[in-house]
């Protein structure tokens, strides 16, 4: 299972959180969950199955294309949606709204009133009020274009893609993958997951994990800074990894490296922090937390773990 299936399974959980919360509130609002159908990589509207209260949603899709005279683009996601950005070809940004609604007689009047909006640089997508509904973006965006992405109850995902991208969610996840250029990912409540990056990366998570797949045999790029306070941190690598990569928790914390990258490693540790570096200096990849596990690997399925350190 990919990255982005993982993603958007936990996005679908932290809908149907929000959707009990609404309630608990005596707000009108339903569980609603999101997943990509048949673990397919996400591109078109018929990519997802939306559901509420476990009942197939009613679907719409629109279509908008533009260009932006003016750097970055702000995209704004729904309440109840995500935003998944991908390379797309020429100079115009092409977006598709995957919308939806809870089956019944105001289905259609509820999706009429879900709409795309562009103006001045701002791409947001609005509806009616209540929660009861989602619009879900995918986005095309041209090579070496620059985007910003927020969500509030979902994903933000880029892939495939060669340019600057900041992305801040409060609730839901952050996931990159085949990126290149500048990134910059902010979450409050989830997860953030990277995987054959490269460039400028700087990634924080105050509650949640961070996983980081490193391919090749060296970063490409400035380098990745990542760091979570509350939540384990997860680091892929192959064996011979030449770049400098260092992971650092409290003394408190407790960390699995894997045998085959194990022992190429140097670990030190004290009462107040523990380390795991590989390859020379400088360290161009950092990855820390102050709350959580860590554990290091290479990912292949027959590795040992040497246990905690």
């Amino acid at each position: 299972m990919n990255k982005t299936i993982n993603a958007l399974l936990m996005f679908a959980v932290s809908l149907i959180l929000a959707g009990s919360a609404a309630a608990g509130h005596g707000r009108h609002g339903r569980g609603m969950s999101v997943s990509i159908h048949n673990q397919t990589e996400l591109k078109t509207c018929a990519d997802l199955d939306v559901t509420f209260d476990g009942e197939l949603a009613v679907r719409a899709e629109e279509r908008l294309s533009f260009s932006v005279s003016s750097a970055p683009l702000h995209v704004r996601g729904s309440k109840n949606g995500g935003v998944h950005v991908l390379g797309g070809e020429g100079k115009d940004f092409s977006v598709l709204a995957c919308k939806a609604a809870p089956d019944g007689p105001e289905a259609e009047e509820v999706l009429r009133q879900i709409r795309l909006k562009q103006l001045a640089g701002q791409l947001t997508v609005e509806g009616p009020l209540g929660d009861d509904w989602a619009g879900f973006l995918i986005v095309r965006a041209p090579k070496n274009s620059a985007l910003e992405a927020e969500a509030t109850n979902g994903p933000i995902s880029v892939h495939d893609f060669a340019g600057t991208f900041a992305a801040r969610t409060t609730n839901g996840p952050i996931s990159a993958k085949q990126f290149s250029g500048k990134l910059e990912a902010r979450v409050q409540n989830g997860p953030i997951d990277i995987e054959d990056a490269s460039g400028d990366l700087n990634l924080e998570a105050q509650n949640g994990p961070i996983s980081v797949r490193l391919a090749g045999s060296n970063w490409q790029g400035r380098g990745l800074d990542a760091r979570t306070q509350n939540g384990p941190v997860s680091l892929r690598l192959p064996a011979g990894y030449r770049s400098g990569v260092l992971v650092e928790a409290s003394g408190h914390s407790p960390m699995s490296c894997e045998d085959d990258v194990c022992a190429e490693a140097q670990r030190t540790w004290d009462n107040r922090a523990r380390r795991i570096q590989f390859g020379g200096d400088p360290v161009v990849v950092r990855l820390s937390t102050v709350n959580g596990p860590v554990t290091v690997g290479s990912g292949k399925r027959r590795s040992r773990k040497r246990g905690w350190l």
